[in-house]
């Protein structure tokens, strides 16, 4: 691990939002079931963003910044943003299983990465279709397009799925997706000083999926082959490089779920392969979790007590690198299969819900530390409680 004693990260993010609808209804009246209805949507929302990191002593640290060091006082990073949002959409119910979305949204943005301020004003438009074409055939497309200062984003989603009632149920899906560089992949600033200044190509990916259901068992299956052109990484010199080869992702994704008496047990693994070490992801999954249910106290307190489990298989992973705020592949350490798990407690009174959890009990008794970002381990084992309750009349 870099210990970085004088240094420190600042991130900060506020939202203030608003939503207004406004329905009308086109047929029946309020003592008849709807025939169809048209809702109108107005959204405003603002977010303030910044990060910041300063490190005001460099002599124990100068060899880990290397060529970042601009100022021999020490390190500065400051990047901030204002967003504010206006979106005015409807949408057009014919039926409780037929919608169709549209939206216009305007987004004034302005940006301050010391010591460059820019003002951005972007507009994307937005549609949305969910459509039952017939008894046991259900389709859902959306997608957004950017235009002005955003003109280079764009989405296309679309799924479909065949109900084949006792025999489970099928789906397919397809997504194409492009965006522009963001505004750390293009420059950094260290001190107002540039430590880099790129000009990347627009990142594509599209994804094709096909999937199955079987509810009777609780079992599903997902198949899934992303294709991903002029993928944007930060490499182990910290800095970003863009791939000019494309990138290929197959997943297989497993999961079910089996209750007997008052037990209770479910299971998901994931396999997945790139052949690309850019990409940093291991070829294992595994989840699992088993739990006691039930009632006591004349039914009225229900219980559940049991583990949740997490696993993958070793991998080169990711470092993180604090000055820009960024994961980077780190190959100095390969990321150890390990075992995590959480052994948990929870009640429910009426609307009352508890818990308490003990998050990675098992290292009390595993030599091995536990992460998922190399320098940075997980902490051991420690105790985590909470509660929610609903008032009502």
């Amino acid at each position: 691990p870099v210990y970085l004693e004088d240094a420190l990260s600042t991130l900060r993010e506020r939202t203030y939002f608003a939503t207004n609808y406004f329905h009308i209804r086109t047929k029946g009246d309020s003592t008849k079931s709807r025939k169809s209805i048209i809702d109108i949507k107005y959204a405003l929302r603002y977010t303030n963003y910044f990060f910041k990191y300063a490190d005001s002593d460099l002599q124990n640290s100068e060899t880990y910044y290397g060529e970042f060091v601009t100022d021999d006082r020490g390190m500065r990073n400051f990047i901030g943003y204002q967003k504010l949002f206006n979106e005015i959409g409807f949408s057009y119910n014919l039926n409780a299983e037929n919608r169709i979305f549209g939206s216009i949204e305007h987004r004034l943005v302005n940006l301050n990465q010391e010591p460059v301020s820019d003002k951005r004003n972007e507009v994307f438009v937005n549609g949305t279709i969910e459509s039952k074409i017939f008894k046991r055939f259900n389709f859902y497309g959306n997608g957004y397009l950017g235009i002005l200062d955003a003109s280079a984003n764009f989405n296309l989603e679309g799924r479909a799925f065949l109900d084949l009632e006792k025999f489970g149920r099928i789906g397919g899906a397809i997504k194409i997706h492009q965006r522009r560089p963001d505004l750390l992949e293009e420059s950094l600033f260290v001190n107002q000083i540039p430590v880099w200044q790129e000009d990347f190509k627009n990142v594509n990916t599209n994804m094709a999926e096909v999937s199955y259901h079987l509810p009777k068992l609780d079992i599903q299956a997902n198949l899934r082959w992303w294709i991903v052109d002029n993928y944007i990484y930060y490499g182990q010199d910290f800095r970003p490089a863009q791939l000019t080869n494309s990138i290929s992702i197959q997943q297989v994704y497993l999961k079910g779920s089996y209750e007997i008496w008052h037990l209770s047990l479910g299971a998901a693994l994931g396999i997945q392969n790139s052949g690309v070490r850019e990409t940093a992801l291991p070829d294992l999954i595994f989840e699992g979790t088993g739990a006691l249910t039930g009632r006591i106290f004349k039914r009225k307190l229900k219980y559940q007590l049991g583990v949740d489990i997490r696993f993958t298989n070793d991998y080169n992973g990711v470092g993180y690198f604090p000055l820009s705020g960024q994961f980077y592949l780190d190959d100095s350490r390969v990321i150890s299969a390990y075992p995590a798990m959480d052994a948990f407690i929870a009640i429910q009174i009426n609307s009352l819900k508890v818990y308490f959890k003990s998050e990675n009990f098992n290292s009390n008794w595993n030599d091995s530390y536990y992460d998922h970002v190399v320098g940075y381990p997980q902490f051991e084992s420690y105790f985590r409680f909470g509660f929610a309750f609903q008032l009502y009349n």
